[in-house]
């Protein structure tokens, strides 16, 4: 009997827990029901209007960041456009035979698009060799120094570079690695040394290196110091500068490739 009693008893306590969560289920309907009629939703109207407003907000800042970016962009490359580019040369490959021809070509592709500022001097390299005759005379010969190159002197800007690399007869730069990526110029040893074979400079004398110019040395013992230029010996691709040695003027001699005229 007092088994039954308590398995009665249990019963009755579950369906009240039932009950009360049933009724506590009723009552937080009814709260959210009661709180949801206290919301004033937004009309058609004014969802309307703060639609358009929240779109026309993105679209201004939109707007703002992409003018922002462009600005940026802008003096990006203004900045780039206002450090000065200096003219230095570069190794072009030809086809084998066709030096002369490519060398003319791009001469008058140059004058053509007017880029006579940005591309100087183009040069087949070629050095005067003596021949010995069957009859045992002499007879002096040119001989191209590099079969299949030229040397372009040029500020390697992206429409020179197009400019020479689209040229007939030329398949390319040597000392670019690919890629769309610029080529390397030579170092001023080496076109000095080029040059010399041929009785030419690197500079233009009569306007870059004359006596009196202020120059910089970029190589050598004198590595970074300043100077004069007391004389030339262009023969020789030496000249004389005046620098500043423990107080007092000292004249050094140096290459032409070892200084850099001074604006």
């Amino acid at each position: 009997m007092a088994k039954e009693k308590v398995e009665k008893q249990e019963k009755k306590n579950i369906k009240k827990e039932k009950k009360v969560k049933n009724t506590n289920k009723q009552s937080y309907i009814s709260e959210v029901r009661s709180e949801l009629k206290k919301v004033k939703w937004p009309s058609k109207e004014e969802m309307v209007k703060y639609s358009v407003a929240v779109i026309v907000f993105i679209v201004v800042f939109g707007l703002y960041f992409y003018g922002l970016d462009a600005l940026f962009a802008w003096i990006s490359s203004l900045v780039k456009g206002l450090k000065k580019k200096k003219k230095e040369w570069y190794v072009v490959n030809t086809y084998s035979g066709h030096e002369s021809k490519v060398k003319e070509k791009l001469e008058m592709r140059a004058e053509s698009m007017g880029f006579q500022d940005n591309i100087f001097r183009i040069i087949v390299p070629e050095e005067t060799v003596k021949e010995t005759m069957k009859d045992g005379s002499i007879k002096e010969k040119k001989k191209k120094m590099f079969p299949g190159y030229i040397l372009v002197e040029m500020i390697m800007t992206d429409e020179a570079w197009y400019i020479v690399r689209n040229t007939p007869g030329v398949t390319g730069f040597i000392g670019s690695s690919g890629k769309g990526a610029k080529p390397t110029p030579l170092k001023p040893q080496e076109i000095d040394k080029i040059l010399a074979n041929m009785g030419m400079t690197r500079m233009d004398v009569d306007k870059e290196l004359t006596v009196g110019t202020k120059v910089s040395i970029v190589d050598g013992p004198f590595k970074g110091m300043e100077g004069t230029i007391d004389s030339l010996d262009i023969e020789h691709s030496t000249l004389t500068v005046l620098i500043d040695l423990f107080g007092q003027e000292t004249p050094v001699e140096v290459e032409l490739f070892q200084v850099s005229a001074l604006n």
